[in-house]
């Protein structure tokens, strides 16, 4: 499927591109908010500025794709692969990322505000000042991870791998 195909199908109001391959597709800017993009393979594809709020994410592949500044709020993309995707700027706040992988990923300055991220992986992602206020770490993978300067308030951490973890300057849970 191409760019005008995509173009084409949420024109017509179709929002489902589940199991489709959009390997490299270039969709910057494009309002694909609450489409089914379940178990899409979106590697090496450009999202700069998406709008993907509410989207069904579940088993997508992400790896090495551009998502910067892209509008992620509230998706539910459970096993999602983001593996070395660029997530810069992206606002995920209330987005449910249980057991994703984000090996290598770039999320500086990205907005994980109540987000479920249990079970997932951070190992070497650079999350420099992310805010991951209040969202749910639980079991999850945080090796070699870049967390400098980013906002862990009310963070829940219960049993999360925390190793070799950079956290210069960030702002740690309070003890209540």
């Amino acid at each position: 499927m191409n760019v005008i195909q995509v173009k084409a199908r949420l024109k017509q109001g179709v929002r489902d591109f589940q199991q489709q391959d959009l390997t490299g597709i270039d969709l910057t800017g494009f309002d694909l908010s609450y489409s089914n993009l379940a178990g899409v393979n979106l590697s090496y594809a450009i999202l700069k500025h998406a709008n993907l709020e509410g989207a069904n994410l579940e088993k997508a592949n992400f790896k090495c794709a551009d998502l910067t500044y892209g509008n992620l709020t509230a998706i539910r993309s459970a096993a999602a692969i983001f593996v070395r995707a660029n997530l810069s700027y992206a606002n995920l706040s209330g987005a449910d990322l249980n057991a994703c992988n984000f090996k290598k990923a770039n999320l500086i300055r990205a907005n994980l505000y109540r987000a479920l991220l249990t079970n997932t992986d951070f190992t070497q992602a650079n999350l420099t000042e992310t805010n991951l206020a209040e969202a749910d770490l639980n079991h999850t993978i945080l090796y070699d991870t870049n967390l400098t300067r980013s906002d862990l308030e009310r963070v829940d951490l219960s049993q999360a791998i925390l190793d070799k973890v950079v956290l210069a300057d960030g702002t740690m849970p309070r003890e209540d």
